[in-house]
């Protein structure tokens, strides 16, 4: 099959002090350690996010980082870097050219995302939203738009990167985070959803394309998403300490990101664990590896 040999493309990393690539409905949004074949674009990433974003969620809006400092800005090799987010971004749903932030705006959203990663409730979110606009012809339709906002505190990333080894170590420390009203810590694996398009995990589970639906439990040790084009895919360890999640979704040119999610108690104070990249032969090997700070 192709694409399944030991021979990986050769894959380069960057981190940005800005949010590029700029691709998509993300493009705002800060990233984490991203992976390319070329210089640093969305050629493998598309409108994800990268490896080792946090996101915080509280009890009305969902905090992305919107602004960052970084230790290296471009592209970066072995070693251990570090990025330090600052969670200052909402998504809100209005019209295109509105600037300020309306009264109860935060309800579209809120109830956007509680159903949509519902399962069965995906189904009535694009049923509604497909109404909407069958009774509306010709008329623009409402946006869903990143507003920058009052920060909610900081979180420090730290990635130690093995080139050689093909594993990067990702550590997110939380102690400057607004606790209050926090309900759920996330972080963010994501790359692009027309490349990474076959799921696999340790417990034999194969998924495919459209198969891998947008939010989905993952009932394992280790979740990896591969890329059968370019010969190469990541694999995350997921801690004792979080919930895994995969997802992987395309919505016409702005939306295109296959992933896979950690999910924490809002009483943590850091998240750590391991994302391992190469073939699919040494992805699914069974492989231990425990990382011990110094």
């Amino acid at each position: 099959m192709a694409g399944d040999s030991d021979t990986v493309t050769p894959l380069r990393y960057f981190l940005y002090k800005d949010s590029r690539p700029y691709h998509g409905k993300s493009s705002p949004v800060q990233k984490g350690l991203i992976i390319s074949q070329a210089e640093g674009g969305a050629d493998l990433c598309e409108e994800g996010v990268g490896f080792g974003l946090p996101i915080l969620q509280y009890a009305r809006d969902f905090l992305f980082p919107g602004s960052s400092t970084v230790a290296a800005h471009g592209e970066v090799s072995t070693g251990v870097w570090w990025k330090r987010f600052q969670f200052d971004l909402i998504e809100r749903r209005g019209k295109r050219d509105e600037r300020n932030v309306g009264m109860f705006s935060w309800v579209f959203p809120r109830i956007f995302n509680l159903l949509y990663k519902a399962g069965p409730g995906r189904l009535i979110v694009q049923a509604t939203e497909k109404l909407g606009m069958d009774q509306r012809p010709g008329l623009e339709p409402p946006v869903r738009r990143f507003i920058r906002v009052h920060g909610r505190g900081s979180a420090h990333a730290t990635y130690d990167l093995d080139v050689r080894k093909k594993r990067i170590v990702v550590r997110i420390d939380l102690e400057d985070i607004v606790r209050p009203g926090l309900q759920r810590i996330y972080v963010s694996n994501e790359v692009g959803a027309r490349a990474f398009t076959r799921y696999v995990d340790s417990n034999g589970l194969r998924l495919h394309a459209d198969e891998i639906t947008p939010w989905a439990k993952v009932d394992a040790t280790w979740a990896m998403l591969y890329a059968p084009a370019f010969g190469v895919g990541f694999r995350v360890d997921i801690p004792e300490t979080c919930s895994g999640f995969r997802g992987r979704e395309t919505i016409g040119t702005g939306i295109s990101w296959s992933g896979i999610i950690l999910s924490a108690s809002p009483s943590e104070q850091s998240i750590q664990y391991v994302i391992h990249l190469g073939s699919l032969r040494e992805l699914t090997r069974e492989t231990s590896y425990s990382y011990r700070r110094s």
